[in-house]
């Protein structure tokens, strides 16, 4: 967890945005999303780090992921295609003074899943890697070829 980010004391309910503005606040969600709000000097892998770490006290699935820089980074990456405001931010790129950087649990979960027991070849996916995550046919298989129901999107 990088040491700027200020974890807020308590899980908040789905609707509680109180506190969520203050630059370097990590605000933690009772459905298992997060928000970092950039002070300028967090980036979102260092937000998705906090909250991997987090999330990993408490749920099996991420635990092996606590700790893992390419974990963070792929995950950053996932989480920046949802954080539209943040167009063109990289995972270890600042986010912004007061800009918030939006996680949801659930997806970075899915996410890793399948390199649970393959760490080496996350790291090696990330390090192949040149920037965002792609819904490629690599990608798609990595994902586990995840479909939104009725439309065969992949989701991620």
């Amino acid at each position: 967890m990088a040491s700027n980010i200020q974890q807020v004391g308590r899980v908040h309910a789905t609707n509680d945005m109180s506190g969520v503005d203050t630059p370097g606040a990590f605000t933690a969600f009772e459905d298992q999303t997060a928000i970092v709000c950039g002070d300028g000097k967090l980036t979102p892998a260092d937000a998705t780090a906090a909250f991997i770490n987090y999330l990993g006290k408490t749920d099996a699935g991420l635990k092996p992921f606590v700790g893992d820089s390419s974990a963070a980074t792929f995950g950053a990456r996932l989480m920046l295609q949802r954080n539209q405001q943040l167009a063109g931010l990289g995972a270890d790129s600042a986010i912004p003074r007061g800009e918030r950087f939006n996680m949801d649990g659930m997806t970075l979960k899915r996410a890793l899943a399948p390199f649970a027991n393959r760490l080496d070849e996350l790291r090696e996916f990330v390090a192949q890697s040149s920037g965002g995550v792609g819904m490629d046919a690599g990608t798609a298989k990595v994902m586990g070829n995840t479909r939104a129901p009725a439309r065969g999107i992949p989701i991620i």
